[in-house]
């Protein structure tokens, strides 16, 4: 018993600070399947009872996607599916992974009776030629906030990314804005993002897209920095950072903001 308390202790950091109430919903803002890439949800169960998680995907305009694993009994294959539900045994731990006929990205929305007995571990994978495993990459989902940063890297290395949801349940656009400064504390620029109820945003921050242009002023050079986040309603973050030619998908952890006078 002693060595599952330290375990739980050591892995739950996350949700432990996050305090779950039963049936809580949280959210990833970055699943995605195909090309090559795929995502695996891993739960954890820190209670002597058997527990349930559903897991639901949707598009980035929040609309439901056929992009999780409905695994296949003896008598059916396996198929995509929009909402999976999964039965976690006490003390016990189960995954489940994304799965698509195409090449889709999107975001999930999980909910669970676990109270605050539940662990959750995302793993993304990036796979080459022949189903060779060119990275794997594991992270905690932040929980939804209205202030954090983020370092920011643009150059021929590493290039950072971010995914933003609004959750359907805030019932209300969110206006997120977006300052950037440089390695020395300079404010270099600043953007705004208006993220409607239950839709996504996902970008590099010096790509230009029809979305938004983030920020133009480091589009043509190399740049190191961090970038401050404030959103008028809570929303949920993943940062995504590249590097190099093939290690295409990572993450980093977001930092509460400093707070503003």
């Amino acid at each position: 018993m002693l060595i599952r308390i330290i375990y739980a202790i050591l892995v739950l950091t996350f949700f432990c600070g996050l305090g779950l109430a039963e049936t809580e919903t949280v959210y990833v803002p970055q699943i995605g399947f195909g090309d090559g890439f795929e995502t695996t949800f891993s739960f954890m169960n820190f209670s002597a009872t058997t527990n349930r998680v559903e897991i639901r995907a949707f598009d980035p305009e929040g609309v439901p996607a056929e992009l999780l694993l409905r695994r296949g009994s003896p008598f059916e294959d396996e198929s995509a599916a929009e909402v999976v539900g999964v039965e976690v045994a006490g003390f016990g731990s189960a995954i489940a992974e994304t799965f698509s006929d195409s090449f889709q990205v999107g975001y999930a929305e999980i909910e669970s009776d676990f109270g605050e007995d539940f662990g959750l571990e995302l793993v993304f994978r990036r796979f080459g030629a022949n189903d060779r495993l060119i990275t794997s990459t594991s992270i905690l989902p932040q929980p939804t906030s209205t202030a954090f940063s983020f370092l920011a890297y643009s150059d021929s290395f590493a290039r950072t990314g971010v995914a933003l949801v609004n959750p359907a349940a805030n019932n209300a656009a969110a206006t997120v804005n977006m300052i950037l400064y440089d390695s020395l504390g300079d404010l270099v620029g600043a953007a705004e993002v208006v993220l409607q109820s239950g839709h996504r945003f996902s970008q590099f921050i010096d790509e230009s897209t029809p979305a938004a242009d983030l920020f133009p002023e480091i589009a043509s050079e190399d740049f190191s920095g961090t970038i401050e986040v404030r959103s008028d309603i809570p929303v949920a973050v993943t940062i995504i950072r590249t590097e190099g030619a093939e290690f295409l998908f990572t993450t980093q952890t977001v930092q509460q903001a400093r707070a503003v006078d």
